[in-house]
Parts: structure tokens; sequence; C-alpha cells
């Protein structure tokens, strides 16, 4: 009851920071993708040298995971890559507990930029391993129900709005505060 609860809340929180910044990634049948269709965007940081950049978000990872080195690989001062688990993203209807999202987030750096690739879900998972979620899967009746995908397999339509919208705030908050947590808390004087 008590994770249930704590899921309620981090969603209810990430449903409010989004309403402040404003949305990188868009769920669609093909995996998350800007409003423009694209897989990447880039932030314009006037004055930040590709190090600073790089050190701002490795320090976020940090802060965000409980066990930084088991998730992240680094080509220094160019590239972090986040292979990790959000834990209790969303209730799957028909199964008990929450699921998991195993996902992927590229940061790439160069001189004043940085640009983000979209997250890849790699699946969702319950809390023993079953794959229980989908985001746009041709269903069997023997293996699976349509109450397994968010989007219909055939036309490519959002089945289940609550879940992708539910996915999508999850993702653009943790890309948010990975990328703006240490910007504006750079007090040396501690």
């Amino acid at each position: 009851m008590k994770r249930i609860i704590l899921s309620f809340l981090w969603i209810l929180l990430c449903n409010t920071a989004i309403g402040q910044v404003s949305s990188y990634f868009q769920l669609t049948p093909d995996g998350f993708r800007t409003n423009e269709g694209s897989t990447y965007f880039v932030i314009q940081q006037d004055g930040c040298s590709a190090a600073d950049l790089y050190n701002r978000v490795l320090l976020s990872v940090g802060r965000q995971f409980k066990s930084p080195k088991d998730v992240i690989s680094t080509v220094v001062n160019q590239q972090i890559s986040i292979n990790a688990i959000y834990p209790d993203i969303v209730k799957v209807k028909g199964f008990s507990g929450m699921a998991d999202a195993r996902f992927i987030v590229i940061f790439e750096f160069k001189e004043s930029r940085m640009r983000i690739i979209a997250p890849e879900i790699l699946s969702f998972n319950n809390e023993y391993g079953a794959e229980i979620l989908y985001i746009c899967q041709k269903t069997n009746a023997l293996t699976q129900t349509k109450d397994q995908s968010i989007f219909d397999y055939k036309t490519r339509n959002v089945r289940m709005t609550e879940y992708k919208a539910t996915i999508e705030n999850v993702f653009n908050a943790l890309i948010h505060s990975l990328i703006y947590s240490t910007a504006n808390t750079n007090n040396d004087n501690w």
C-alpha cells in the first residue's frame, strides 16, 4: 500500500512538474518522438563548454539514481548513456502491482550544446520480470490482451490514453530534472 501511495505521489509530482516545463518527447507507436517527429532535441547553453554540460548532467545522474555507477556508461565530456529501470511507472489493468520501465536515454555534448536522444523503452515488466505492457504490439489471444498495448497495432491509434500520458509525464520530468537540477545550484559554499 505504501508503494502505491508513493507511486501516486511521484506521478502527481511529475504531472505538476511537466505542467511547468515544456514537453520534450511524446510517446508514439514507434517510441518517443519530439513534436516535429525527431528522435532527439538539442538544448543551446551559451557560454558552457562541453565539459561543463557533461559534468552538470553527470552530477544530476548521481543525485537521481541510487547507484549511478550501475546505470551509466560515459565517454568523458562527450556522452552519457543511462540504462536503468524506472520503478512503478504505471498500474496495468488485470495485473497486481505496478509495471517497471526498462529504458535507455543518451545525452551528447558539444560546445554550448547538449543533444538528448529520445528514451528507448526496452520493456515494461512486473515485479517478477514478466513483460506486461507494450507500446505497440500485435496481440495474440493466447499470450496477451489488447489491454496490454498502449497503441493499436493495426490502426496505430492510442488505446490507453492514461498510460500514454503518465509515461510521457514521467520521462519528460526525468529528462528535465537531469538537465536542470544542477543548473541553478552551483553554489560551492557548502
